[in-house]
Formats: structure tokens, C-alpha cells, sequence
């Protein structure tokens, strides 16, 4: 069976059938996800986050700031 065909194949079940898949595909996909190792380049990037938020150098944005940031950047 293709992708094509299994995607078809669960949007046409009822939606209690349909969240109960959906439900599952997420809970398998969440648990490769924690199961797998991090790549050594993406825990370096995690790594010189971390030390500058020890270092009090980090900055942060709320998420009302930033999404109106992208909201006007993608306007322009």
C-alpha cells in the first residue's frame, strides 16, 4: 500500500476511528523521536545555547513579538 493510499485510507473512517490512528502514528513518532540520538552537530548548537544562558548572555523573544515579526516580514 502506498502513502497515497493510507492517507486515503484514514481520512475516509469515521472521526473517532481517525484520531484514535492519528493518536497512535504520534505516540510511535514521538517515541522514535525520544529514542533516537541527537546529532553530534545539533547537540554542539544545544551545547553553545546552553552556556549562553548560563552566561546570562542569551536573549529571548516572546512568542507574541516574534510571530508579529514574521507576520510583518512575510507581508513585505
Amino acid at each position: 500500500m502506498g502513502i497515497e493510499q493510507a492517507i486515503a485510507m484514514i481520512k475516509s473512517q469515521d472521526l473517532s476511528t481517525e484520531a484514535a490512528i492519528l493518536d497512535d502514528i504520534w505516540f510511535d513518532l514521538q517515541q522514535k523521536v525520544m529514542n533516537s540520538p541527537i546529532p553530534a552537530e545539533h547537540q554542539l548548537i544545544l551545547d553553545e545555547r546552553l552556556d549562553k544562558i548560563e552566561a546570562g548572555q542569551a536573549i529571548f523573544t516572546d512568542w507574541k513579538t516574534l510571530k508579529s515579526k514574521l507576520l510583518n516580514a512575510k507581508a513585505h
